[in-house]
């Protein structure tokens, strides 16, 4: 039976893998299927050059030395990592105070939730205004003497807002705290050839390639930043144990190349689609754009339609791909956070969509569902 093909804007879920990454994908699980860890046999060694070469290749990438780059199955298990990691290491020092922000993901806010609740962790959740940002004033005023650490993201995935990361880890470095950035949502959608954090993540099936399979990147590890580990085992990697998915982390590192060479065209093809969308939607339903005054990364639109149009974008779900927040949260029936957080009524919420595009994405897709919403 063939799947039916659906128009699909929900990119900052999950993006489908680019043909280069499945090409890398299916080489590796076919032929390079052996442990990198074995190394007492040929195909064992090769793997392990090969595993050697992605990292080498990532870290060039990314900007980091190999030392400091982790792989991991995603960015919620990189967040938890780092965040509890880091608490975990640090606690004798009576540094227990963290400040983050209302408007982070999930698996940011819930590990906190946990620190504090089960470990006495001091937190800080900083307040956003109507178009999502922070006050830099604030959370300098927030660091004191206990504070090990801030979290802040660097593009926010249900709006796209983005935090002044470059202004923020000054401030951290100023005031001697670390600072941890959730970089998920900037891959393939924004420039990121220099983070400006202390730690930063990525997770690969949200730049067209595998899901199972992240990183972490912890700068100047092991002298400036330490790390207690939380999954102990055979120590294939310093903080971090497990078998080395070697058929994943070529895929990643694939997708990483690409994202990389072909920045400008995604981001310039990306916001072309967004401006364009919400021009339309702005002029024949009246809609609001959360966040339009913000920094935006370019292919996030997170929409308010008039109560008039709310049954039409609801029933145009059915054939086309798009949310009503994010993906970790939908479904739950609780009203996302992040709008919440901005100053928005339930109603409000209920009435926001998001759509989030990528390179694959085409204008005759935009118009069909622009022509199906008026028709």
């Amino acid at each position: 039976m063939k799947f039916p093909e659906f128009p699909y804007f929900d990119n900052n879920a999950t993006t489908p893998l680019r043909k280069e990454v499945l090409d890398t994908l299916l080489e590796y699980q076919q032929i390079y299927y052996a442990n990198p860890s074995s190394k007492s046999h040929p195909l064992g060694i090769i793997c392990r050059t090969l595993y050697q070469q992605h990292l080498k290749k990532i870290a060039e990438t990314l900007g980091v030395f190999e030392h400091e780059l982790f792989f991991t199955s995603g960015a919620s298990e990189s967040i938890n990592t780092a965040i509890k990691g880091i608490f975990f290491q640090y606690a004798f020092q009576e540094k227990n105070h963290i400040i983050s922000c209302q408007t982070e993901h999930s698996a940011v806010l819930e590990t906190l939730q946990y620190l504090h609740i089960y470990h006495g962790a001091e937190i800080t959740l900083l307040e956003v205004d109507e178009n999502g940002n922070i006050e830099l004033d604030k959370l300098e005023e927030s660091i004191h003497e206990r504070t090990l650490m801030v979290c802040l993201m660097a593009a926010n995935n249900e709006t796209g807002i983005l935090h002044p990361i470059e202004d923020i880890y000054k401030i951290c470095q100023k005031k001697r705290v670390l600072f941890f950035s959730d970089t998920t949502q900037l891959f393939a959608k924004q420039e990121t050839h220099s983070i400006y954090a202390d730690i930063f993540c990525g997770s690969a099936h949200k730049f067209h390639a595998c899901k199972g399979i992240g990183f972490l990147v912890i700068k100047n590890f092991g002298r400036k930043v330490f790390l207690h580990p939380l999954i102990h085992g055979g120590k294939q990697q310093e903080i971090r144990s497990g078998t080395l998915p070697l058929p994943l982390i070529a895929a990643l590192s694939t997708a990483l190349e690409w994202a990389y060479l072909d920045i400008k065209r995604y981001i310039n093809h990306n916001r072309e689609l967004r401006d364009y969308f919400e021009t339309q939607l702005i002029q024949k339903c009246k809609a609001k754009i959360h966040g339009q005054k913000a920094n935006r990364i370019s292919n996030t639109s997170n929409i308010m339609i008039s109560e008039n149009y709310y049954d039409v974008f609801v029933r145009l779900m059915k054939k086309f791909c798009y949310s009503h927040g994010s993906a970790c949260s939908d479904g739950t029936g609780k009203p996302s956070h992040v709008l919440k957080s901005m100053g928005l009524s339930d109603k409000e919420i209920k009435q926001s969509f998001r759509f989030s595009f990528s390179y694959l994405n085409k204008k005759e897709e935009l118009d069909l569902f622009l022509n199906e919403l008026v028709s």
